[in-house]
């Protein structure tokens, strides 16, 4: 009896077992689903992904794959002499180990000085991509025919980079004052994706020359903490004027979730510290595309954002002290889409999923401008 009890039981969660086996290989071969059924029954299944086996799980499923991979020479010639893949399994290499362009001094990234950094978005090899792989090559060397016929046959949009000899990226025009102005933060206030004249830092210069000078003091992977490191050193430069901006990935949070608020008013609050080193500080709230279009990427999730954005623009601007002006982002692309008349027009502000056009950019230099100058 005992060992009909024990075979029975053995039966059930063998048979468990192998129907728990069969639904995670079915799961984790859907992706083919995605190139040969319809958007949205592909769109079912991914969400599937995500609810049964975790975000982490289809991220790492779906690597940002390039369409068209590098011959075996191509790569050795960019390890050679200088180029760097990032963004892009396998052959992603983190943009910072790029030592011809980038240099580190006392915890601080910076570019080293007077360099020429060329910059590629490439086609991805998976469809409905908001965030491609990169290239990063060095202007001042020669590549061989081969490397760049490669490059014209896979890059998507070049853009180039400059910095100065103290290693930060160049603001056009060139304008030396005694009333500066520095904006802080990461690749969003660096001005990824786009070429020295149309970042936020030169679209500002372009309004206020000759009377300030604008500094671009953001750097591609910045952090809160490398923020904040970089402030201590701006602090001690006799600049009057700061421009934070804040990243959404700087909240380590989505701004659909409510603890998004907190994590804004914390930096604020940090903020308020340097409020004896500046004259004015004015924060820009940053958003990835999703948050700005949420009725074309995900509708159910368009009334809690806006009930969110609300409430983060109301208490901060509860929070702010007398010599703080704060930008929301999402304020900018909606009064644009408005002005457009057409619910694509967000599309036009980005270069990525995150990083701003130079339209994007001039969006935020204008606010800056009107705001607090």
């Amino acid at each position: 009896k005992n060992l009909n009890t024990y075979r029975d039981t053995g039966a059930k969660y063998w048979l468990l077992g192998v129907l728990t086996t069969l639904v995670i290989t079915l799961i984790s071969s859907f992706t083919w689903l995605e190139i040969s059924l319809r958007p949205e029954v592909a769109n079912f299944w991914k969400h599937l992904q995500v609810k049964i086996m975790g975000e982490s799980y289809y991220n790492e499923g779906q690597p940002e794959e390039l369409l068209v991979r590098p011959s075996d020479k191509v790569i050795a010639e960019f390890d050679r002499i200088g180029g760097a893949f990032d963004n892009t399994k396998p052959l992603g290499e983190n943009q910072f180990k790029f030592s011809s362009l980038y240099k580190t001094e006392h915890t601080i990234t910076k570019l080293k000085s007077n360099i020429i950094g060329i910059g590629y978005f490439l086609y991805p090899k998976h469809d409905y991509n908001f965030d491609p792989p990169v290239l990063y090559t060095d202007g001042h060397k020669t590549y061989s025919d081969e490397v760049k016929s490669y490059i014209g046959e896979v890059s998507l949009l070049a853009y180039k980079m400059t910095s100065t000899k103290t290693g930060l990226r160049t603001t056009e025009p060139f304008i030396e004052s005694d009333k500066k102005i520095v904006i802080v933060g990461d690749s969003v206030a660096f001005g990824l994706g786009v070429n020295d004249a149309d970042t936020i830092a030169s679209q500002l210069q372009q309004k206020l020359a000759p009377k300030y000078q604008v500094i671009n003091g953001g750097m591609n992977g910045n952090d809160t903490v490398d923020n904040f490191n970089s402030l201590e050193s701006f602090k001690k430069k006799k600049i009057q004027h700061l421009v934070y901006i804040i990243c959404e990935n700087d909240l380590n949070t989505s701004v659909t979730e409510g603890k998004a608020k907190d994590r804004v008013l914390s930096i604020v609050e940090k903020l308020k510290a340097y409020e004896k080193d500046f004259t004015s500080i004015t924060i820009v709230l940053n958003l990835y595309i999703y948050q700005v279009m949420p009725y074309i990427f995900d509708p159910g999730e368009s009334k809690r954002l806006a009930t969110n954005m609300e409430q983060i623009n109301t208490s901060v601007q509860k929070s702010l002290s007398k010599k703080m002006k704060f930008i929301n982002w999402y304020d900018l692309a909606n009064d644009y889409r408005a002005k457009s008349k057409t619910i694509f027009a967000p599309f036009a502000l980005y270069v990525d999923h995150v990083h701003f056009s130079p339209l994007g950019n001039g969006l935020v230099a204008e606010a800056i401008f009107q705001d607090s100058f």
